[in-house]
């Protein structure tokens, strides 16, 4: 068994949304996360980000 005890709290989700981009702008302002990457794909979406 792996010891977690000095370990922060994480959690890893995964969403998909029609508009990445206005959805990641609203979690910022929502809920304050910070857009730490965010690549975008050819069609003016986002392919992959991620938020803290």
């Amino acid at each position: 068994m792996t010891n977690t005890a000095n370990r922060p709290a994480a959690l890893h989700s995964y969403f998909a949304y029609r508009d990445a981009p206005a959805a990641l702008r609203w979690l910022e302002r929502a809920f304050g996360f910070e857009t730490t990457l965010e690549f975008p794909d050819d069609n003016g979406g986002i392919m992959h980000s991620e938020l803290r």
